[in-house]
């Protein structure tokens, strides 16, 4: 694998139609039944939704669908969080009591486990089944993908931390690396990594990314914590990710205020 020193993302903000509230549209609130809080990670093009919430008996994963909030408990936990879920309803999570991610097809669990890693979580997974995370052994930070029944490390070259968050049905990866400027976003097409910083930023994550190669995450700046959805004027081939030149980006930020 080989990082694209020559760099990262070309950000134009484009803020034009964005009201005070930073979204147009209609929001949701998503609360689990009694819990104390309730996160929402994961959506699914038929509008399943996957998240944790938290109750006096610890932290559990759940499945809202149609309206139904279903627990979702990894066998012998007190900690778990769902935190993707394709098209097929596939959930991919994380098991903390354990220390490993899990996969629940219709209710039925397989460990998601790295040989040698002391934790491991599994973040997103696409329609093809493949599934990305992270794990944490004696050398650091690591991503991974797993498909077809084995591991395929993701490390950003050169840095000790690395983590990933979300595939899409192209096998496009998105997470984060961390190295001596900071924490970082990034995009894994291929094999070839590209940076993903947000200009101004002292930290920038990616999360997400759809099949349109649009991708969601968070940065921090001097004014606070915000969202961001990037959205490439051309899809990019798979295995080779174009830069795109000024004025050819569009990015908007979703601000989250006091």
């Amino acid at each position: 694998m080989k990082i694209n020193e020559s760099a990262g993302l070309l950000i134009l903000c484009i803020l034009c139609g964005i009201g005070n509230d930073g979204l147009a549209g209609t929001i949701t609130t998503i609360d689990f039944p009694g819990a104390t809080f309730t996160s929402v990670y994961g959506i699914n093009d038929s509008g399943q939704i996957v998240g944790q919430f938290g109750s006096a008996g610890g932290t559990q994963g759940f499945l809202y669908s149609a309206g139904v909030f279903t627990t979702i408990n990894a066998p012998g936990a007190t900690d778990t969080v769902a935190q993707g879920i394709n098209n097929y309803g596939q959930i991919v999570g994380s098991d903390a009591t354990l220390g490993r991610g899990f996969l629940d097809v219709g209710g039925v669990f397989t460990p998601i486990d790295i040989p040698g890693a002391y934790l491991t979580y599994a973040s997103g997974i696409n329609a093809a089944g493949q599934i990305v995370g992270g794990f944490m052994d004696a050398t650091g930070g690591h991503g991974f993908l797993y498909a077809g029944g084995a591991f395929t490390l993701i490390n950003v070259p050169g840095v000790a931390y690395t983590q990933a968050y979300g595939i899409n049905a192209g096998g496009q990866i998105v997470g984060r690396f961390e190295d001596a400027a900071g924490y970082h976003g990034f995009i894994d097409d291929g094999g070839v990594f590209t940076p993903i910083n947000i200009p101004g930023a002292t930290v920038t994550y990616a999360f997400g990314i759809n099949n349109s190669s649009q991708i969601t995450g968070v940065f921090s700046d001097s004014s606070g914590t915000h969202g961001f959805v990037y959205t490439p004027t051309t899809i990019p081939e798979p295995g080779g990710l174009t830069l795109l030149a000024l004025g050819l980006v569009s990015l908007v930020f979703i601000v989250r205020r006091p």
